[in-house]
């Protein structure tokens, strides 16, 4: 059963979808971000898994050829304005969820996204409907979605929590403040060096 980060409470199907799509964006903002800025090519991993999903940097491309990177990378996404990196505690205590470093994103996904998204299926279900032509200019067009690349840390910089600002947890999480992750350009540097 899949439940919110700080509560006991199951996540409805559409919250679940919200979160993948999130994620998503997070990874693919992740392999701009490295090529437009520092001209480095990765691969991420986008296979569905169970309950165990590897690293979601499968390759960097080093002297022309795609290799395997010598860390593990995981690639966490959440709210434009929260202020922490958190983690479940299995995403560290389980040796095989683990990533070496975690690269934090903002997406700045609408609400509506899923509406975007299905613009064209909707419109063919509905455009015989009544009162049709009132709402079809009100359905929104796909467009870009923005995504700060945030910074990274190691594991091991992850303080462990039940709580943060007053948000009580059901459990362990692991967390790094926003503004104390690596982000000024030697420090990515350095990442994409050590991967």
């Amino acid at each position: 059963m899949l439940s919110d980060w700080g509560t006991a409470r199951q996540r409805e199907f559409g919250q679940k979808i919200t979160n993948w799509v999130k994620g998503q964006l997070g990874e693919v903002a992740v392999k701009k971000f490295f090529k437009k800025e520092f001209d480095t090519e990765v691969e991420l991993d986008f296979n569905i898994y169970g309950e165990i999903v590897p690293q979601d940097i499968i390759g960097i491309v080093r002297n022309g050829k795609m290799q395997k990177p010598r860390k593990g990378v995981g690639i966490k996404s959440s709210k434009p304005k929260s202020a922490y990196l958190i983690l479940g505690e299995n995403e560290i205590n389980i040796p095989d969820r683990r990533s070496d470093i975690y690269i934090y994103c903002r997406p700045e996904i609408p609400d509506d996204h899923l509406l975007r998204i299905a613009k064209q299926e909707i419109v063919s279900v509905v455009k015989n409907m009544p009162h049709f032509s009132k709402y079809s200019a009100v359905i929104p067009d796909f467009s870009e979605i923005p995504c700060e690349v945030s910074g990274w840390c190691w594991a091991d910089d992850l303080e462990e929590v039940t709580s943060i600002e007053g948000q009580e947890f059901d459990g362990k999480r692991f967390v790094k403040k926003s503004g104390l992750l690596k982000k000024s350009r030697k420090d990515w540097e350095k990442l994409i060096s050590i991967l």
